[in-house]
């Protein structure tokens, strides 16, 4: 089933247009580029797909029109360096990637043995098992972004939204990071999309690019 399928959507912010007749349609295991400078309607597409803005048209994520009663346990979101992420609290990286599995945590609210064997593992194949014990917030801006696409990749998700995630990350990790969507992209039917203004990413082998420009979506 298609991970995301939008029909002439548009969306409206008093008498000014925002989104205009929108489509857009991602298929299992595609990995999908959304290219626009600041202000050309990424962030208002992206909280539409998300559930957070009403809008105009139809939007499908795995064949359930968005609204707020959609499932989204197939969706990880990982917001731009963390979002409104609070790293104000002391926490390692091994217990901010276990969150992303806080669901599945036993009646004593506690992570199970198989949670943390998972998040481990993870951590290993990112490279990140060197600082599992390292507070998240004495991180550099690219380990940062590897521990939140960690918390988002750990409960298994078929269908990973990426929200500008090389803002703030220096030149050796920003190559680093597309090694990282190589390796994401070869295994298994693992969707991406990755909103940015940075178009280096177009040269990504096998990646499918769109462009917004004031409100209207380009297929390049």
């Amino acid at each position: 089933m298609n991970p995301l399928i939008i029909k002439n959507l548009s969306f409206s912010y008093g008498d000014q247009e925002l989104l205009k007749d929108i489509n857009l349609k991602i298929s299992s295991g595609d990995f999908t580029l959304l290219l626009g400078e600041n202000g050309s309607g990424k962030s208002t597409l992206l909280k539409c797909i998300l559930g957070l803005l009403p809008y105009q048209g139809s939007l499908k994520v795995f064949g359930q029109e968005v609204n707020k009663k959609t499932d989204f346990s197939k969706v990880s979101y990982v917001p731009q360096q963390g979002g409104e992420t609070n790293l104000s609290f002391p926490v390692n990286v091994l217990e901010f990637v276990l969150l992303g599995l806080y669901r599945s945590f036993n009646c004593f609210h506690q992570p199970r043995k198989e949670d943390i064997q998972q998040a481990q593992q993870l951590l290993k194949s990112l490279g990140l098992s060197p600082y599992r014990n390292q507070p998240v917030q004495t991180l550099s801006g690219g380990q940062k972004q590897r521990v939140f696409i960690a918390q988002a990749l750990v409960k298994d998700p078929d269908f990973l939204i990426l929200d500008e995630p090389t803002v703030g990350v220096d030149t050796k990790h920003l190559a680093a990071f597309k090694d990282l969507l190589k390796d994401l992209k070869s295994k298994g039917n693992l969707s991406i999309l990755m909103v940015t203004h940075d178009p280096s990413f177009q040269d990504l082998e096998s990646s499918s690019v769109y462009r917004l420009e004031k409100g209207v979506l380009h297929h390049d």
